[in-house]
């Protein structure tokens, strides 16, 4: 491993840092006290979308959100870009942090590596959060609707695109306020890299690693969740053996940000279960 390099922008070992890990520099939030809860964010999202966990979350844990590879204002290194690869930027990040054993919390793509982290890391996660997420995309409709989303992000400028996502993520009673705050964080995006990811994440299959997370396990989805339904949030609770199933009203498929309230409580009660 890379010596480490870590930049402070505010208190020692508190605040906004960026530190050097796995061949890149990776920027960072923590903040709070007690056990620590990891956050990894979606395709084309940053920590800045985990916001309201910060706030709320750092009064009960020492919360880390961390901009993915590629993401915000980390780097996307040398390296080529992977969901396996993210999930060794986080060991890397849990290793020199010396966090372990974490809550690990992930959402959409952060949700795959979050899986894929657990079933080669056990010893590294306590409790595992998975939002909004799923194990695998049928074949049949990765064939379908694959193609023609590369085809739109080629063809049309990253605020197209985020327009498109915004409306996609965000359920009906979304205001215009996050409407218009989602849709800049993915115009955000570099589009060359966010395409590389969404092929990546449509054809990533978590399914014959399931059996092996052992770390009591929470399943939150949105009951408006149009970009990973209900169903394959059902089909994950169903195949991690300690899972728990919590469905949020109203919601899409961003809940942290369209329901934080219930989203937090939901992972609050969850982890003083564990406890």
């Amino acid at each position: 491993m890379n010596n480490i390099n870590i930049a402070i922008d505010g208190p020692a070992g508190a605040g906004k840092s960026t530190i050097a890990i796995n061949n890149f520099k990776c920027h960072y939030n923590l903040q709070g006290h007690g056990e620590p809860l990891l956050l990894v964010h979606g395709l084309g999202e940053n920590l800045t979308s985990w916001e309201f966990q910060l706030e709320e979350l750092s009064q009960y844990y020492t919360v880390i959100a961390l901009d993915l590879r590629g993401h915000g204002r980390s780097e996307v290194g040398e390296d080529d870009i992977s969901l396996k690869l993210m999930a060794e930027d986080i060991k890397e990040l849990i290793k020199s942090l010396k966090l372990a054993p974490v809550h690990l919390c992930g959402l959409s793509m952060g949700g795959i590596i979050a899986q894929l982290f657990a079933a080669q890391y056990p010893k590294d996660v306590k409790s595992l959060i998975l939002v909004d997420t799923n194990a695998y995309v049928p074949e049949k409709l990765v064939a379908k609707v694959l193609p023609q989303r590369l085809d739109f992000i080629e063809e049309n400028s990253m605020e197209d695109v985020g327009k498109y996502m915004a409306g996609l993520c965000l359920g009906p009673d979304a205001s215009a306020n996050l409407l218009t705050r989602v849709a800049q964080m993915f115009t955000s995006n570099n589009k060359d890299i966010y395409s590389k990811l969404t092929a990546q994440v449509m054809q990533a299959d978590c399914r014959t690693i399931l059996e092996k997370i052992n770390s009591p396990t929470l399943i939150i989805v949105g009951e408006l969740d149009k970009v990973t339904p209900v169903a394959t949030s059902e089909f994950l609770h169903i195949n991690i053996p300690a899972s728990t199933l919590h469905i949020i009203p109203h919601a899409g498929h961003l809940t942290k940000l369209e329901a934080p309230e219930e989203f937090n409580k939901a992972v609050v009660d969850f982890i003083q279960q564990i406890n």
